[in-house]
């Protein structure tokens, strides 16, 4: 019995442990291991495919979900969604109410949101898909003079993802 006491706490410690540790990881969806991002609100890194990191700005505040790197960024109103805003000289726009089905798993209040990938060039935007109560589920990169993807689609690979909405708020 004392044996079972200590399993569950070491269970309880541990799950306590990784909820605050806030990492999301996105894999490519045509399921390689050559291509994944990491999310690290702990570190305020972001990794890409393991062999690379930038330093990353997080939204502290209580007005957006944000994270500011020199590959990767992402701000969204927290609450309500407009269908346009900027952030940090950043322009967004959305298109929400969309339903997106990812192995067997529907996600029915989708918002796609669209930014620029860089400022050197405006044909290539980031697309994010993005639910207020589940949060960052997926991303892409495409090429919109072309209509070819610079990167292919990144989906979520924990339960919730970045931005999502905390219970109890």
């Amino acid at each position: 019995m004392e044996h079972l006491k200590c399993v569950l706490l070491v269970l309880i410690l541990g799950l306590s442990t990784s909820l605050k540790a806030e990492k999301y990881e996105y894999v490519d969806g045509a399921l390689s291991d050559k291509e994944s991002y990491q999310i690290d609100t702990e570190a305020e890194i972001i990794n890409f495919g393991g062999d690379s990191q930038f330093a990353a700005h997080f939204c502290k505040g209580a007005d957006f979900h944000c994270f500011i790197s020199l590959r990767l960024s992402f701000a969204v109103p927290k609450g309500h969604i407009p269908k346009q805003w900027s952030y940090n000289g950043l322009d967004f726009t959305a298109k929400c109410n969309e339903v997106l089905v990812v192995l067997g798993k529907r996600y029915t209040d989708l918002c796609i949101i669209e930014s620029l990938m860089g400022s050197r060039d405006a044909n290539k935007k980031m697309q994010w898909y993005y639910s207020i109560k589940e949060g960052l589920i997926a991303f892409r990169a495409i090429d919109t003079a072309e209509q070819n993807l610079v990167w292919g689609m990144h989906f979520l690979t924990g339960v919730t993802g970045f931005g999502a909405k905390k219970s109890g708020i």
